[in-house]
């Protein structure tokens, strides 16, 4: 699901952009009336990835497919089991910004697009293609605010770093943005409580990286 995302193909366990477009096949089944939506032609276009001290780290994936159906038997009657792999959370996990760990962020949020459109045509009841839109990696940080440093990136423009690294029992993924660049800032005093800084951020193309982001996969 990654790789399709990406639009590229693991490499020695590392992925980066590509500008492949693989497709899948999905199924709906609702057993217990006899109906399966065919989902066909269905391509990955984004992810919301969602880290929060203590819980399970959260992903949603966005698809955007070219044609429906609904049938009356499966298109497989004993469909393979998903793995059950134990989820991964941010007690395992860890973040370098800028090269350093940092250990006052309180909320992390990665969303990657690529900005697919479905092309519809006269005389068509399905799209005839997928048309490859801009991919963009945006996000945004959450932090205690003990010091300036972060907020002064900020007012200067100055580029950083993030890299995520998630990890469960059957291994970690690593998030590398070599590249970032901070879009806003925002601290505001609300009541007694401590203060956040929340920091929104753009991921831009690295020309010795060649990608915007790296994502790196270790067994464990």
């Amino acid at each position: 699901m990654l790789a399709a995302l990406m639009q590229s193909s693991w490499s020695s366990n590392v992925l980066k952009a590509g500008a492949s477009q693989p497709s899948f096949t999905f199924e709906r089944a609702f057993s217990d009336i006899s109906q399966y939506q065919l989902l066909t032609g269905c391509v990955l276009d984004r992810l919301r990835l969602s880290v929060r001290p203590d819980r399970l780290i959260t992903g949603t994936f966005g698809v955007i497919g070219k044609s429906s159906a609904m049938n009356s038997s499966p298109l497989d009657a004993s469909p393979t089991a998903a793995a059950a792999n134990d989820p991964m959370d941010s007690f395992s996990g860890s973040l370098d910004e800028g090269g350093s760990s940092i250990g006052i962020v309180v909320g992390l949020e990665l969303n990657i697009d690529n900005n697919l459109e479905q092309a519809f045509v006269i005389g068509a009841d399905e799209a005839s293609s997928l048309l490859a839109g801009q991919s963009r990696i945006t996000g945004e940080i959450t932090t205690y605010f003990e010091d300036a440093s972060l907020l002064n990136k900020f007012a200067a423009r100055t580029e950083s770093s993030l890299t995520l690294t998630c990890s469960g029992a059957g291994g970690s993924l690593e998030f590398e943005l070599p590249r970032i660049v901070y879009t806003g800032a925002e601290n505001p005093a609300l009541g007694a409580g401590p203060i956040t800084l929340s920091l929104p951020f753009t991921a831009l193309y690295d020309e010795s990286e060649s990608t915007n982001l790296t994502i790196t996969r270790t067994a464990a």
